[in-house]
Parts: structure tokens; C-alpha cells; sequence
């Protein structure tokens, strides 16, 4: 009697990445297109992200990652440094890119034996050692989630605004005066379909009190009043922002906003910017 033999076929090694950005909100938001990159040259990979707690929320629930890492908020301190060695001594990544030098991060993946290291502040040169395709581009990632989505809308609606029926031009007030500010307000409520929205934390309050007692604007303050994520789905909803801040910019962009910088020269005035929103 012949037996059959049965061929085992063992399964590929799903690939394993990690990339480490312990900076800022705008320092980690400004890699995301580097994770784009990895997913689609290696779409059954695992990439883990290690990032500050303070910057962590903008890779929440993020389609490009598996798993989120917090570094210990004491960075300097050795005690952390050697707690989270010891908890990641022996993972096995195939690859690693750190885009923030830190002694105890360089030893995680050391000792882990980690085959291909990079060390770089580079978009371009970290896929290029990676070996993927360089991010075409600057196409930042935000995921705003349905429920975030939904609860967006609420809020506008307690105000009396629906994106679905008219304009809404958002405001995160810095670089310009106040009566520049004030102006496009006026503008804005001198279209009859259009609501003006205030984000900003307490560093903007000041000044969007003052844009609120214009009696005119149909104008919302919304500043400090919602978490990190709560304010990015708003913005989410608005039609174009008008901000002096790098790292609103940079949401904006990542999700698909239409922007107006302060820093433009081609924008001076309010006309101008109602131009925009009307564009």
C-alpha cells in the first residue's frame, strides 16, 4: 500500500517594523506618510509606533499601525529608560526607524538584534533605507472615527449649525490684529448662509472673546472647551480654515481641509478670504 505524503507549506513571516518619534504632535503627524508608505509596499505587516504619551492621540485609530507603544513620560529618567528596555529588550522587528536619538531607544533594538536600524529625521532617506516607495508628497494621515463624526455634529447642532446647509468657515486666531479678524467675521455673516466656528485652546481665548462680541458675526467660541480629538472631528466638518498655527495647518491638511494661513502673502485681506470659502 502507497501512503500519500502530505507537503506542509509553512506560512510566510508577516514583517515586523517599528518606528519611534518621541516629539511633539506635529513632529509625529508629519510621519505618518512614511507609515503609508510601508503598508502599501508591505501590506500584511505589523508596524509598531513608539511615541509620547503628549502625542499619541494622533495615531488613534490609525489605519497604518497595529500597535501604539507610550514611552515613559520621563524620558531622561533612567529608571523609565530601563523599564521599557527590559519590557522591550526582546522583540523581534525586522526593521526599525527612530526619528528622535534617544540612548535607550537605540539599545531596545540593539539588543533586540534588530537587522536594519535608521536613525533619521529624513522621510525620504528612512523609506529609501527601508527600501519602499518614498512618500509621494506630503499626504499627512488623520483618522476621525463615525462616532467622533457624529459627536461633531451634535455640538455644531446645540449652535444652531449645519454643515450640510451652509458654509462654516472655522478660525484658529493668532498672527493677525484683531480688526483683521473682526472683518472677515462681518464679511462672513454679510453671506446669509455662513456660521464662523472659534477653535483654539486657552492661549486663543483672549482673542476670540473679542472677536465674539461682534453682534453681527454669526460666530461660535469654541475655544478650549473640547479635547484634542473632540476638535479636530469639528474642524473635520467646517469648509475652510482660517489659522496662524503650523500644527492646525497640518490637521487640516490631513484631513482634507481647505486652509488659509495668516503667513500668505497673497492673502490680505478679509475679502480675500471670503473669496476662498467661496471657492
Amino acid at each position: 500500500m502507497l501512503l500519500r505524503t502530505q507537503e506542509y507549506i509553512l506560512p510566510e513571516k508577516r514583517p515586523q517594523f517599528a518606528v519611534a518619534n518621541l516629539g511633539s504632535i506635529d513632529d509625529v503627524l508629519l510621519t505618518t506618510p512614511l507609515l503609508d508608505s510601508i503598508r502599501k509596499a508591505h501590506p500584511t505587516s505589523r508596524i509598531t509606533y513608539i511615541v509620547a504619551r503628549g502625542a499619541a492621540q494622533v495615531l488613534d485609530y490609525s489605519p497604518f499601525i497595529n500597535e501604539l507603544i507610550i514611552w515613559p513620560a520621563e524620558r531622561s529618567n533612567r529608571r523609565s529608560g530601563m523599564q521599557m528596555l527590559r519590557k522591550m529588550g526582546r522583540r523581534r522587528f525586522d526593521a526599525s526607524v527612530v526619528f528622535t536619538p534617544n540612548t535607550y531607544l537605540n539599545a531596545i533594538f540593539w539588543l533586540g538584534r534588530t537587522p536594519k536600524r535608521i536613525q533619521t529625521r529624513d522621510l525620504n532617506s528612512a523609506a529609501r533605507e527601508l527600501g519602499v516607495q518614498p512618500p509621494d508628497g506630503v499626504q499627512l494621515q488623520y483618522t476621525v472615527t463615525p462616532t467622533e463624526r457624529a459627536a461633531a455634529l451634535a455640538t455644531l447642532a446645540r449652535w444652531n449649525i449645519d454643515p450640510e446647509k451652509e458654509k462654516v468657515l472655522a478660525i484658529h486666531p493668532g498672527s493677525w490684529p484683531v480688526e483683521s479678524y473682526l472683518e472677515v467675521t462681518r464679511q462672513a455673516a454679510d453671506l446669509g448662509n455662513c456660521k464662523v466656528v472659534i477653535l483654539g485652546d486657552s492661549e486663543e481665548r483672549p482673542l476670540a472673546s473679542q472677536l465674539a462680541t461682534n453682534p453681527s458675526a454669526k460666530l461660535v467660541d469654541l475655544t478650549s472647551r473640547m479635547s484634542f480629538r473632540e476638535q479636530v472631528a469639528v474642524l473635520a466638518q467646517t469648509h475652510l480654515l482660517l489659522h496662524s498655527s503650523s500644527l492646525t495647518g497640518h490637521l487640516a491638511a490631513a484631513i482634507g481641509l481647505r486652509v488659509v494661513s495668516t503667513s500668505d502673502p497673497n492673502i490680505k485681506t478679509a475679502a480675500d478670504v471670503i473669496a476662498k470659502l467661496n471657492g
